[in-house]
């Protein structure tokens, strides 16, 4: 996604701290969405203060399916590639991901955010 705005959300005063990939503040995106499983669905957002990020990704049933963490300012990518912890492909279905965002400054507000994926054959 292109954004020329970025420069102007990117306020390290702001008291916000998650910025999502299509500029409103509590939105994730991710795409493609559907996906295939010969591609990858790439989450973007944008962290206007360091802070570690950790998502999760589950089945309906509530099975955790993947999970990744990292730390970081500015634009941050997830991508997943419709693989369960152990490597073995995904059954068609929707997924939920959650991802939970720590400020490592205290003038910011954790957020979680919840996005649906679906993966296709």
């Amino acid at each position: 996604l292109a954004f020329s705005g970025v420069s102007e959300l990117m306020d390290s005063n702001d008291q916000n701290l998650y910025y999502g990939s299509d500029g409103h503040m509590s939105s994730l995106v991710c795409y493609p969405n559907p996906f295939k499983m010969s591609a990858l669905t790439t989450c973007e957002f944008y962290l206007s203060a360091q802070s570690t990020f950790q998502s999760w990704i589950y089945s309906r049933r509530g099975q955790l399916i993947h999970s990744t963490s990292s730390r970081g300012v500015g634009k941050q990518t997830i991508t997943w590639d419709g693989r369960d912890r152990n490597s073995s492909v995904v059954p068609n279905g929707v997924y939920q991901m959650v991802l939970n965002i720590t400020p490592e400054s205290s003038s910011h507000s954790p957020k979680t955010l919840r996005h649906l994926i679906t993966v296709l054959r």
